[in-house]
This record gives C-alpha cells, sequence and structure tokens, in this order.
C-alpha cells in the first residue's frame, strides 16, 4: 500500500471518529465542534487527529495534530497555519492546542501571528541545513517553544554544529531558561541531547581528542554524561590514555563503549572490562557482546550451548575481578 494510500485511510478513520464523537455530543459544540466544521475540508489538510485538550473525554477545548497535503508550497503552509491562529484567538475561553506537520517540519500553533512566523522561519532555516531529514518544534507553555528536535544526515561534527547553531536560531523563540535541544542521525549512532551548556563543550572537546587517536563511530551526550563509541574495544585503551594525556578539564563524565562492551543507564564499562581482562581466551571468544548499566552485566552469546561454560567461566572469576556486580548470560538478541 502507497504512503498516499495509507495517509487517505487514516485521515478518513480520524474523521469517522470525529463524526462519531458529533453523533454523542462529544464534538457537536465548542471548540472541538467548531474545529472539525471549520477544517475538516480544507485543501491543505491530508490527515487530522482530534481530541480534547486533555485527551480525556468529555472535557472542554481541542487538541488537534494536523499533517498538511503533500507537496504544500510554504506559502500555503504558512497561511495554514495563520488560519489555525486565527481560530485559536476565536476561542480563549477554551484551550485549544494545535500541531501541524509539514514533509520536513513539525510545529505548534499559537495564537500570536507574530510568535508563529518567527517559529516558521526558524524552522526552515534549521531544516535548509545540510543533510537534515526534520525538525520538530515543542512547547510546555503557550507562550515559548522549549524543545526543538532534529534528525540529520551527517557526521558528528555536523551534529555538534547543528546542536549549537539550532540553539542560536531559537534562542528568541523559546523559553527563557533555555530551549532543548536534541540532534540525533539518521541511524543510531549520535545522540546529543539537552540545553546546550558545560556538557556540549565537554562533550564536542572529549570527541575531537580521542578522534586524534581512535576512529569515534558514535556520540551520546548529555547533561549527565559523555559516551563516545570506538570502533574496536581495543581502541579503547588508547582512547583512556589519550583522555588522561590532555590538559583538558571536564566537568561531565567521559565513557566509552564499543560493539562489545554496550553501555546503559549509568553504565562505565569499568567493571565489567575488568572481567573480560580475567577470562582465558577461550572463555572470551564465547562472547557476542555485553550490556551494563550502573549496576549489572548482560553478558550475550551466540547459542545455548555456550551459555553454561561461560557463566561457569564468570562464577569461577575471584571476587576482585567481578566488582560485586551481578551478571547474566543469554543467547544474543541482534
Amino acid at each position: 500500500m502507497t504512503s498516499a494510500r495509507r495517509r487517505r485511510r487514516r485521515s478518513g478513520a480520524a474523521w469517522f471518529l470525529a463524526g462519531v464523537l458529533a453523533l454523542t455530543g462529544c464534538v457537536s459544540s465548542g471548540a472541538r465542534g467548531d474545529f472539525a466544521r471549520e477544517f475538516r475540508s480544507d485543501s491543505a489538510i491530508a490527515e487530522l487527529e482530534l481530541t480534547t485538550a486533555d485527551n480525556m473525554p468529555f472535557t472542554e477545548g481541542v487538541r488537534a495534530t494536523l499533517t498538511a497535503t503533500d507537496g504544500l508550497d510554504s506559502p500555503s503552509f504558512a497561511d495554514l497555519v495563520t488560519r489555525l491562529s486565527a481560530f485559536i484567538r476565536q476561542h480563549p475561553d477554551e484551550p485549544v492546542l494545535v500541531t501541524v506537520s509539514s514533509e520536513n517540519v513539525t510545529v505548534p500553533v499559537f495564537g500570536d501571528d507574530g510568535m508563529n512566523t518567527g517559529i516558521l522561519d526558524a524552522a526552515a532555516d534549521i531544516a535548509g541545513g545540510d543533510g537534515v531529514e526534520s525538525v520538530e518544534f515543542t512547547t510546555s507553555e503557550q507562550d515559548e517553544i522549549t524543545g526543538v528536535s532534529v534528525v540529520i544526515n551527517a557526521d558528528i561534527a555536523a551534529a555538534f554544529a547543528m546542536t549549537r547553531s539550532s540553539s542560536e536560531r531559537v534562542a528568541t523563540i523559546g523559553s527563557p531558561t533555555g530551549v532543548h535541544v536534541t540532534v540525533n542521525d539518521s541511524g543510531t549512532a549520535v545522540r546529543i541531547s539537552g540545553v546546550p551548556g558545560r556538557w556540549l563543550d565537554d562533550a564536542e572537546i572529549a570527541w575531537t581528542i580521542v578522534s586524534a587517536a581512535s576512529v569515534v563511530t558514535g556520540v551520546r551526550a548529555d547533561d549527565t554524561r559523555v559516551i563516545l563509541a570506538v570502533g574496536d574495544e581495543a581502541d579503547v585503551p588508547s582512547a583512556q590514555n589519550a583522555m588522561r594525556e590532555t590538559d583538558a578539564v571536564f566537568e561531565t563524565p567521559i565513557a566509552f563503549e564499543s560493539p562489545l562492551v554496550l553501555l546503559g543507564l549509568g553504565g562505565t564499562g569499568d567493571d565489567v572490562r575488568t572481567m573480560l581482562a580475567a577470562l582465558d581466551d577461550e572463555s572470551r571468544g564465547l562472547i557476542r557482546y555485553v550490556w551494563t548499566d550502573a549496576s549489572r552485566a548482560e553478558f550475550s552469546v551466540a547459542s545455548d550451548a555456550d551459555i553454561a561454560p561461560l557463566q561457569d567461566a564468570l562464577d569461577a572469576l575471584p571476587t576482585s575481578a567481578r566488582g560485586g556486580m551481578p551478571v547474566t548470560v543469554s543467547v544474543a538478541r541482534r
């Protein structure tokens, strides 16, 4: 089924739901009913999902999620936003929450045309960057942008640059406390997320230092820590040495992962690497990868036949090598 046919079916289903709600009296009056009557036949809208402002039945207001018609040009998209904004102003006594998406941009709509123009201009600027696949603005307030998410098909250097430029671009329309910026690559290698600050500087400096010594294949960074992924577990010692030898001072913890050692929440990989070093070659050869967080380690093997031998080898390690961390062994899920 083509994407256009799926869209038409979803749109039809959404309007069928709106029709059912109208028959029960849930949409026939107030902002919901007005919104349905005004926009259900709008040629600029391909898909519309309509519910109450707080997603609860028999309450006031409206929450509308719209998808613009494929190929809608920028002036027509801006015109749609202007008409949605006028609707919000016409219903000051009920909460009206509207989000509208084009092919690569998703934005909230406010009752202030000037604010909407600023949002659309910023979104267009960010979306026009090299390798940008999509941009989404979010809000938790009615008069300011609190978040921007960018999906980018580019390298790590470009991801850092996009994080900084996106933050600067939305500063005039964003929350006074700062806008939460998230930049992901189109895969899973890069995720930079947070209100830019010292942690972002630490992440970029660490990446620059380590990249000079090892191949860095990914980065995950926020205000709690930075994880740099290297191409092979054998590259971790050189990456760690590069960080030890630098004169740079870091406030944000830096950790390293590899295809062999994967890090979850709070995981550093240190205890796992101590265990790996204590295992014999045959036992290490059974391991596909290890996932570890701050409290446990999960070793993954290729087959059921490998579970018992590796578990026995891990159980035989001295306490000093285990570090008190619980371990499990199971067949790899990927």
